[in-house]
C-alpha cells in the first residue's frame, strides 16, 4: 500500500497481466490478475484502469498495488497426496486454497 505522509503526491502506473491473467503450463491454472485500487478516508476501495496516469493522492487516501500471480505448472489433480502435505506444510497456501484446489489429494492434515 503506498501512502502519501502529510502531502499530495501523483500516482502514474503500467500494470502488465491485469486484464488478461498469466496462464499455466502443462495443465496448470491461470494465475491472478493484477490490480491498483484507490483507496479512499472512508475506507472505501475504487479499481483504477490498468495503466492509470496522473491519479492524484491526497494525505488521507492509498493506493493498493495487487501484482499479478505466475499461473500454475501441472494439473493439480495429478499432485500427489504426499506433495500436497509439504504444500500445507510450507505455510504457502491457505487450507481453503488446499481443499479448492486439491480436493482429491489432500494428503493427511499436519495439525
Amino acid at each position: 500500500m503506498v501512502r502519501p505522509l502529510g502531502q499530495s503526491c501523483i500516482f502514474n502506473g503500467v500494470g502488465e497481466r491485469f486484464r488478461h491473467r498469466p496462464w499455466g503450463l502443462f495443465g496448470g491454472g491461470p494465475g491472478a490478475s493484477g490490480r491498483f485500487l484507490l483507496v479512499e478516508p472512508d475506507g472505501a476501495r475504487r479499481r483504477l484502469p490498468d495503466k492509470p496516469g496522473e491519479v492524484r493522492l491526497g494525505p488521507d487516501q492509498a493506493l493498493v498495488v495487487e501484482t499479478p500471480g505466475a499461473g500454475g505448472r501441472g494439473a493439480p489433480a495429478e499432485r500427489t497426496p504426499e506433495a500436497v502435505l509439504e504444500d500445507r506444510a510450507s505455510g504457502k497456501f491457505s487450507e481453503a486454497f488446499l481443499a479448492e484446489h486439491y480436493r482429491a489429494r489432500r494428503g493427511p492434515r499436519a495439525d
